[in-house]
């Protein structure tokens, strides 16, 4: 009898084993992020779970860990196989540029300030050219315990706009949060200038000021060399609030737009005039220069900059010519592609005619003749009417400076 039970209990042991177990697999089998995390060659031992507030590592230790309210985009050239490029010079691209600039953004205020040390700033990429291996990812930003990268796709030729894209998307669905843009600006053309220029613009759009001015929220795009002609930050590195980068239009159908705004604006009646700036892509933003502008494209655009006024040196000579009061100066201005005209067309034409600027925007207060068009664009409701009818009026005084 003895014997019968003890075989008994042990049966029973089996069965309850064996339900748990279906039971876990049935579980896990529901769950979309069970397996499937690391079915990826990039994936990471480090998973963390939509939703979740947890953290758990290889050596089960968990931490408690949610996303924070910052999200970095990061756009990476490399050049693929050829004459030029090999796997040493690749090497010596990733250790100097991608290594060292990981370390100012994994050091930097805005990843380790206070207030979002304790949480995740996801770290987006996209690679172009060579498939540059996630491993190297988590290796060069495993010091940084709150910095995780995560790897979006692979292409074998693109530009700045596949990452900018990437980021207008999550800004669409996360409104209230911030993102900052930054890319290796000298993986593609070397130069000693590139390394200087790259660590500015990284250091500025993960600074503390940067970090100070969006969260006061008295503007809405911070970083390093803003310029007015055209309005963007020379290299394209900066932070902005996501609730303004969403009112943006795609970055990849900007460029033909400000190509439609240069054409039109150039033949009549408008027969726009380019004194001050370059009649070149890189002033237009046309060709690849638009991923550069497409930031500063819309009409509610607040750069944290405040800055006087100024123009490019090659043209301070011509500028002087046209910045006076006399009525054949300002008629000059008025047809100015790089001043306020200009500037207002291209916003008619890649957004909305009636979008306007606010009373208090930069526009009026930065550009010559800024009250004269603001008070013209409140009394017709259109941008491109003010511009017109500002023209027409100053017509009988227009003759080309050239």
């Amino acid at each position: 009898m003895t014997m019968y039970v003890r075989l008994l209990c042990f049966a029973t042991v089996l069965m309850m084993s064996y339900l748990q177990f279906r039971l876990s697999t049935q579980a896990n089998a529901a769950d979309p992020f069970f397996i499937a995390d690391c079915i990826q060659p990039e994936c990471d031992l480090t998973t963390t779970h939509a939703n979740a507030n947890t953290t758990t590592s290889s050596d089960d230790a968990t931490v408690e860990r949610s996303d924070s309210k910052l999200a970095i985009f990061y756009n990476i050239y490399l050049a693929p196989d050829g004459d030029e490029s090999t796997e040493s010079t690749r090497k010596e691209i990733m250790d100097r540029i991608f290594t060292s600039q990981i370390n100012l953004l994994g050091n930097s205020y805005a990843v380790q300030s206070e207030e979002i040390k304790n949480n995740t700033v996801k770290f987006f990429y996209n690679t172009i050219g060579f498939p540059l291996e996630h491993a190297f990812m988590k290796k060069t930003c495993a010091p940084f315990d709150n910095l995780q990268p995560v790897r979006m796709k692979h292409y074998e030729t693109g530009s700045e706009d596949v990452t900018l894209n990437a980021l207008h998307e999550y800004c669409e669905e996360n409104p209230a949060n911030n993102v900052i843009y930054v890319h290796p600006k000298g993986s593609f053309h070397p130069r000693k200038d590139q390394t200087w220029w790259r660590k500015e613009g990284t250091m500025k759009a993960s600074s503390e000021g940067c970090t100070h001015h969006m969260h006061q929220n008295k503007c809405n795009a911070c970083g390093a060399r803003f310029t007015y002609m055209p309005q963007h930050y020379s290299g394209n590195f900066w932070r902005a609030q996501c609730s303004y980068i969403r009112e943006l239009r795609d970055p990849r159908e900007i460029e033909p737009l400000l190509q439609k705004s240069y054409e039109q604006a150039i033949r009549p009646p408008m027969n726009m005039t380019f004194v001050v700036a370059l009649e070149g892509a890189a002033y237009l933003g046309t060709k690849r220069f638009s991923s550069e502008q497409w930031l500063g494209s819309h009409p509610n655009f607040r750069p944290c900059e405040n800055k006087k006024f100024g123009v490019i040196p090659t043209r301070r000579k011509a500028w002087a010519k046209i910045k006076g009061k006399a009525n054949e100066d300002a008629a000059r201005r008025h047809r100015e592609y790089f001043l306020l005209p200009g500037l207002l067309w291209k916003f008619s034409t890649v957004y909305n005619d009636t979008i306007i600027p606010a009373d208090d925007s930069w526009v009026w207060n930065v550009f010559p003749d800024g009250m004269e068009y603001r008070e013209a664009v409140k009394s017709l409701g259109s941008l491109k009417g003010a511009v017109q009818q500002i023209a027409n009026q100053s017509a009988p005084f227009f003759t080309p400076l050239w």
